[in-house]
């Protein structure tokens, strides 16, 4: 305020030493603030590109992870033309191939029929009788109290054998008949057979024998008591419907569908990779915020080498390189889809292997990709992580300074005013002295000239 209070009352030497004071300051901060400036974007640059960095390496770390697991891969389709008699399904398991498949019998429960009758209710005998049933050599009585057509079928219901019983009308002069059925399975055969005489009761009849499944795979016979059966062919699971008459073929072909489309997703995060690091290292670069902010950097190089080296090292399944089904990594990224289509279809294993070894999710190749890009992109301890933290530290310094070097200019501007404040002082009071002396002299001068 001291230099507006002189300028105000027209005592100083006309020079503003605001505008002065503040020029002089500014002259001495823009250089330092400029070079400190300079470093602070540099190192928030730095900060966005190893952010770059960790998540191209998380993107290709995410596709690995997608290849690791044989069993998601693995995945096969059934080409069966007798899927009315036999339904075919397969799990990863699965391996390719082509079965001659029968089908002998399906599951089937016993079916016997009693002789005929003419009434519901009318009792074949005016005493109690018994019933003797067989199974699997054991036998066991059923008492008929009610000896009526009726009062058997409720007896054999109530029996607790696991038989049941129905009255039906076949027609004909003794149109009623007992149908007896058991249960599923060969083991569940039946004979069943009356204290009356045999023109009064008789279950000689049998409609339906009691049969096991039966198959028969590459002219392997196999028995069970269920029409689905599974463990004849690794990952493949039958359920028998109807008998056939004679053997049909079942092609077991890989579906190479899942594995090519995870192999595209794998070159092109790659490719978004390789491009981000490209962008990084051009110091001509016009990319904004992270453009050529990893010029030099020998981390690139050496994050680069190692994340291609992913693709070439080992080898299994007759596939060596990740090249020879159409991934290229050498210079920029490229997947050759001819090649890629032809691998699939000759070698479906090895580029599967490729990825997968021997199946194990954790030591095949993916594996330990993702096990290395894990440890590459830990936030704390990882490579880019590692260069990030420094860089979020040095750009911390530099903002400390910028906050110094404010403070150094304030103190410097209060001293500049403080000095040309009292220089004005001491140019106005001289000013006042010589316009005083002045007076004097032109006073003096006119008495002279009226002498």
């Amino acid at each position: 305020m001291a230099e507006n209070l002189i300028g105000a009352l027209k005592a100083g030497s006309g020079i503003d030493i605001g505008t002065l004071a503040r020029d002089l300051v500014e002259a001495t901060r823009a250089p330092q603030k400029a070079l400190i400036d300079q470093k602070l974007q540099a190192s928030e640059a730095r900060i966005s590109g190893y952010g770059v960095v960790q998540f191209g390496l998380s993107e290709i770390r995410k596709a690995f992870d997608a290849l690791k697991d044989a069993q998601s891969l693995a995945t096969v389709s059934v080409r069966n033309p007798r899927s009315e008699a036999v339904s075919v399904t397969a799990t990863g398991e699965a391996r390719p191939g082509i079965y001659q498949v029968e089908v002998l019998s399906v599951l089937s429960s016993q079916r016997s029929l009693s002789n005929g009758f003419a009434s519901r209710t009318t009792p074949l005998s005016n005493a109690p009788a018994q019933l003797s049933l067989t199974r699997a050599g054991t036998a066991t009585t059923i008492e008929l109290p009610d000896t009526s057509p009726a009062g058997i079928v409720t007896a054999i219901n109530g029996s607790g054998t696991g038989l049941t019983a129905e009255l039906v009308e076949t027609g004909g002069a003794l149109p009623l008949r007992i149908v007896v059925s058991g249960g599923e399975g060969a083991s569940n055969a039946f004979t069943l057979s009356s204290s009356l005489d045999a023109g009064v009761l008789d279950f000689g009849t049998t409609a339906k024998t009691a049969a096991d499944a039966r198959v028969r795979i590459d002219g392997v016979e196999y028995q069970r008591s269920s029409n689905r059966m599974t463990g004849l062919v690794p990952g493949l699971t039958f359920d028998l419907q109807a008998t056939t008459s004679s053997a049909g073929t079942v092609s077991v072909v890989r579906d190479t569908t899942e594995l090519a489309d995870r192999v595209r997703k794998l070159a092109a995060a790659y490719d978004d990779f390789a491009k981000s690091l490209d962008i990084l290292t051009d110091r001509d670069s016009e990319v904004e915020e992270f453009g050529g902010a990893l010029v030099g950097d020998p981390l690139v190089r050496q994050i680069r080498s190692q994340v291609e080296g992913f693709l070439r090292a080992g080898g299994a399944g007759g596939v060596a390189t990740s090249a020879e089904f159409g991934l290229s990594t050498s210079g920029e990224t490229t997947l050759d889809e001819v090649k890629l289509k032809r691998a699939l279809e000759n070698n479906p294993e090895g580029v599967l292997r490729f990825f997968t070894g021997d199946g194990n999710a954790v030591d095949g190749r993916s594996g330990r990709a993702v096990k290395a890009l894990e440890a590459m992109t830990n936030p704390v301890t990882g490579l880019a992580a590692k260069q990030k933290l420094s860089a979020v530290a040095r750009t911390a310094t530099y903002q400390q300074q910028l906050g110094r070097l404010e403070e150094r200019m304030d103190a410097l501007l209060a001293r500049y005013t403080r000095q040309f404040s009292i220089m004005e002082s001491i140019v106005g009071n001289s000013n006042s002295l010589r316009t005083s002396l002045q007076g004097t002299f032109e006073g003096l001068a006119e008495v002279y000239k009226r002498r």
